[in-house]
Parts: structure tokens; C-alpha cells; sequence
């Protein structure tokens, strides 16, 4: 039984070194026999048998140790992107980069302030205007300071109002209101005149009263000390009556008259006067005057109405006058 069996484990180890050494033959296809039947198909290989049918003998493996694992340091956390402080610095890049763009297009030859249109200058001298303006050769358009010119406008003494505005690609367009005259302010020489305007500012001064107007002979105190552009101080109830009087009275009056105390006085048309007194209501003033110059007759030889008295105007004449009035009479 034992030499059976040793005899078949030489016949099996023979085998096996018979087919390592022969090469393997290639399964081939499928073909008939003359009987009319396939032919076996070959043995599969399997993890245990080979296809011949010998079974494989295992090979053990030593395990393979695992990796070491290397002491790493920990990773080191980046810091938290600021996402809006990223975006707001791209939008600052792009508007700085937009206004350098747009200062070097408009800050070309065809953008240059070469045009002035000027409108509204009836009283003011055009030179004047383009002097304040104050337009340089090559000013760029875009970089003129329009709000300085306009103060700049505003110091001239005619102006009141006045819009300075660019127009593209090369105008500087002004527009100017000036101020109307409201008053003329002469001293008792009648050599001297200021005209004024609106809040008593002087506008000019000249020889020759303005006409349209009413005027003033005020004292040679008042002129002290006075330029033009600045507000005339003193007279402020005479500009007052003289700017309130009413239409009914205003043909018979010619002009006004402020002493150095402030004492105003209607000079009337003829040789009378109205005196209005430093201070008093003006509207009941006037009514008073009214009421007597619409009298008629009895005016004749009236040299003085005084109406500084509240509600109590009195009428001074002159005797002389009346005298020869009662021999022609008789």
C-alpha cells in the first residue's frame, strides 16, 4: 500500500516536469471529429487547478508589514479670505483706472476751453467778464473750476446773479442777471451821484443823476469812506419812502432830502417841502400828504407841511407871499 502510494507521487512530480518543460499548447477552436460530435472543450484555469488539470501548488507569502507611519507636523491653517475687503479693492482698481482713462480723453486738445458764451451783460463790461473768468490757453474743460469763476462774476458790482456751466466739447456758456437800479444817491453839490440797487449796494458812481429813478441829496457825510459794491449806510428811511410812495403822490414829488441828523424831506414839485421827520409811520405820513396837496387853492403860499407830528400835520406859509396874495385879491 505505502509503495503504491510513493509510486504514485513519482509518477505525478514526473509529470509536472514533463509539462514545464514542453511548451503549453494554445487551445484551439472548435472542430468537428469524423463521428459528428465537438470535441471536449478545455479544462478553465481556476485559483486551484491549472488548465491542464494539475493542481497548483500554494504559495505562501510572507505579510507585508504595513507602512511606518512618519511623525508629520500638523498643517498649518490658512487664514480666512476677506471676500469683501478682495472686492472692494477690485472695484477701487476699476474706478481709478475709468477716471484716469476719462481725465486723459478729456484732458486732449479738443477738450480744451476755447469758447466763451456770455449773455445777459447790458450794464457790464464784457472785459470785465472774461477777465473774472479767468480762462487760461490751454484749460481743459473738465478741470476748470466753474463755482470759483462764478464768485469770482459776483464781485463785479453790476452782477447780482450768475450761472457759470460748461458746454461740450470746448464752451464755457455765462449767464448773468444784473441788478436793477432802485435809487440815485447824489451829495448837495449835485457833482456827485451813486446809483444803487437792490439792499442800497452802490452800483457806480458817475457825475449825471440816473433817470427812471428816484432821487436823493443826502449829506456829504455819507459819502465817507464809500466804494462800490458796498451797501450805503444812514439812509435807509429816505431809500424806504422813497421806494414806498404812493402813485397818487409820486408827480409831485421831485426829490428827497437826509440831513446829518436823518431827517427826511419830500422836496415838492414848486418851491413847498414835506417834512417826513427822522422816524414815524409812512403810510399814515402819507395819507396826511395826500389829503392836503389835494386841497387845491389852498396851497397857494405853502412853504412847509410837517408831518414828524403823529396824526397832526402842520402847514407853515409864507407871509410874504400871503401878503401880495390878499392885495391881489383885493
Amino acid at each position: 500500500m505505502f509503495s503504491q502510494r510513493r509510486d504514485l507521487v513519482k509518477t505525478v512530480a514526473m509529470a509536472e516536469r514533463s509539462m514545464r518543460a514542453s511548451p503549453r499548447p494554445k487551445p484551439g477552436p472548435l472542430r468537428r471529429v469524423d463521428h459528428g460530435h465537438r470535441s471536449p472543450r478545455p479544462q478553465r484555469a481556476t485559483p486551484r487547478r491549472s488548465s491542464h488539470g494539475v493542481a497548483k501548488r500554494r504559495v505562501r507569502h510572507a505579510p507585508v508589514p504595513p507602512p511606518r507611519k512618519t511623525p508629520t507636523e500638523p498643517p498649518v491653517e490658512a487664514p480666512p479670505i476677506d471676500r469683501a475687503t478682495h472686492r472692494r479693492w477690485w472695484i477701487g482698481v476699476a474706478v481709478f483706472g475709468v477716471i484716469a482713462f476719462a481725465i486723459a480723453i478729456f484732458e486732449a486738445p479738443a477738450f480744451e476751453a476755447s469758447n466763451t458764451q456770455i449773455s445777459g451783460h447790458a450794464r457790464t463790461n464784457e472785459g470785465a467778464v472774461l477777465a473774472a473768468l479767468a480762462i487760461s490757453p490751454d484749460q481743459a474743460l473738465i478741470t476748470y473750476d466753474t463755482d470759483a469763476a462764478a464768485e469770482r462774476l459776483r464781485e463785479l458790482p453790476w452782477i447780482e446773479r450768475v450761472s457759470v456751466v460748461r458746454q461740450w466739447p470746448s464752451s464755457v456758456r455765462v449767464v448773468i442777471r444784473e441788478r436793477a437800479v432802485t435809487a440815485g444817491i447824489g451829495d448837495p453839490t449835485g457833482q456827485r451821484w451813486l446809483v444803487v440797487g437792490e439792499e442800497r449796494i452802490v452800483i457806480e458812481q458817475r457825475r449825471t443823476p440816473p433817470a427812471g429813478v428816484p432821487l436823493i441829496v443826502a449829506d456829504r457825510s455819507y459819502f465817507d469812506g464809500i466804494e462800490v459794491g458796498q451797501p450805503m449806510e444812514g439812509i435807509e428811511r429816505a431809500y424806504t419812502l422813497a421806494r414806498e410812495v404812493p402813485n397818487q403822490l409820486d408827480p409831485w414829488i421831485s426829490t428827497w432830502t437826509v440831513d446829518a441828523t436823518g431827517v427826511v424831506t419830500a422836496n415838492l414839485t414848486g418851491s413847498a417841502q414835506a417834512v417826513f421827520g427822522p422816524a414815524g409811520e409812512s403810510g399814515t405820513q402819507f395819507v396826511s400828504l395826500a389829503s392836503i396837496l389835494d386841497g387845491g387853492p389852498v396851497l397857494t403860499c405853502i412853504n412847509t407841511i410837517d408831518l414828524s407830528t403823529v396824526d397832526t400835520p402842520v402847514i407853515h406859509r409864507d407871509a410874504e407871499c400871503l401878503v401880495v396874495s390878499s392885495g391881489l385879491d383885493s
